[in-house]
């Protein structure tokens, strides 16, 4: 180790500004066709151009792109003459010097000489998970596959872009990464796309964002169609990004609103499991123990995994899961709003940036949720009263039973 008065303090630079770091982990995540593969082949385009916004800005770097999933010449080329990239710009490839397919971690050190070799800014790797090696739902491994990239990344300045799949089905998008939720830790940005189907919108949402200002910032586009010359005079039609600007949509509603419609009956389910949760708590002063809702739903009919999964679901009011007392109860209880996940504390003065030089400016700051030591539940409830509690544990409230009583402590009712 060593002092911190011995480390030099430096500015924290953006491969795209006040959005993804330089020298970083960057997730896309999204089901198949949502738009997550062109718009990283855009910013690649704007890269190459020195036309995204950041650090890089005004001065054309090169790229790498490692795509396991769509053929180079058939796909990848014509698309990224479409975004108009800058082909001498762009280096192919899917095996390491060995002329091995790329494996992380064993790659790690092939890849960090290639990145070197050819001075890139950013690597995109399409799709991440066919480039690992291990189980990549145990923690363990997932972080001994991307760690190595994390060193290379500070080592080089060059950004890793992971691009993923979600796993299917309502609920929190960000939980539904495939894999591990280390992938989610290990990254600095994660970006969830989502596609609504009547209009063609597709909605990206900074659903995580350490260092930056756009946390929870959503931007729309669209995906247009584009007619690309081949030689001999060959043509050939391909996807790009059209239209791209800020919305205030998340790609989160617009995945449970695409699955209700998709799946009527199962989403009629969970509305129902939802009621049931927020109808139970009104009745008792919006807390109850969470092993009573569960009881009482079970004989509605619902399963324990149900109610679960809808209390997760609920918004307005939300439900949140706190423990109180020793042995520690679990109580459900309806608050306003739940502060968002994966917020990290923005260091004053990053600036704004949009994907082109024409695209509007980055939204106003979102504030982040407090971060820090967890509090004691009995003050992160706010509403106990600490005299009734410990009176109800020494017996001095008559007629009710201590759990009961040191509930109605919570609710102000003792």
């Amino acid at each position: 180790g060593r002092k911190a008065s011995e480390v030099t303090p430096t500015k924290l630079r953006w491969l795209w500004a006040d959005r993804i770091p330089l020298g970083t982990l960057a997730v896309f995540a999204g089901r198949g066709g949502e738009g997550k593969s062109t718009f990283a082949l855009n910013l690649a385009a704007q890269l190459t151009r020195g036309l995204l916004a950041g650090e890089r800005e005004g001065k054309p770097v090169n790229v790498g792109i490692a795509s396991l999933e769509d053929d180079e010449a058939a796909v990848t080329v014509p698309r990224l003459i479409g975004a108009g990239a800058d082909l001498d710009r762009v280096h192919l490839f899917t095996t390491d010097t060995a002329g091995l397919l790329v494996t992380l971690p064993d790659s790690a050190d092939a890849l960090a000489a290639f990145i070197l070799e050819h001075e890139l800014a950013a690597v995109i790797l399409d799709p991440s998970t066919s480039m690992m090696d291990g189980n990549h739902n145990n923690r363990h491994e997932v972080r001994r596959a991307l760690d190595p990239l994390l060193t290379v990344g500070a080592a080089t300045g060059c950004t890793f872009i992971l691009v993923q799949h979600v796993n299917k089905g309502p609920g929190n998008m960000s939980d539904k990464l495939a894999g591990s939720a280390a992938f989610r830790d290990a990254a600095r940005c994660v970006l969830l796309f989502a596609a609504d189907l009547d209009t063609g919108e597709r909605i990206a949402t900074f659903d995580k964002g350490n260092y930056s200002e756009a946390l929870a910032a959503s931007l729309s586009f669209k995906i247009a169609n584009s007619e690309v010359k081949l030689p001999g005079g060959d043509q050939t039609n391909v996807g790009i990004v059209a239209e791209l600007g800020e919305s205030d949509r998340d790609a989160q509603t617009v995945m449970n609103e695409r699955y209700q419609i998709e799946n009527p009956e199962r989403a009629q389910e969970r509305g129902e499991a939802q009621a049931f949760i927020l109808d139970y708590l009104a009745g008792r002063g919006g807390t109850a123990l969470a092993s009573e809702v569960i009881q009482a739903g079970k004989a509605e009919g619902f399963t324990e995994n149900q109610l679960k999964k809808a209390r997760l679901r609920c918004k307005t009011p939300a439900v949140s899961s706190e423990k109180f007392g020793f042995p520690g109860a679990v109580i459900w209880k309806t608050v306003e709003d739940l502060p968002p996940s994966g917020a990290t504390e923005t260091p004053t003065g990053a600036s704004g940036a949009a994907l082109t030089n024409t695209a509007p400016q980055a939204p106003q700051r979102i504030p982040a949720a407090p971060q820090g030591i967890e509090e004691r539940p009995e003050v992160r409830l706010g509403v106990l009263d600490l005299g009734e509690i410990e009176a109800a544990r020494a017996g001095l409230l008559p007629g009710v039973s201590t759990r009961e009583r040191e509930l109605r402590a919570v609710r102000g009712t003792a």
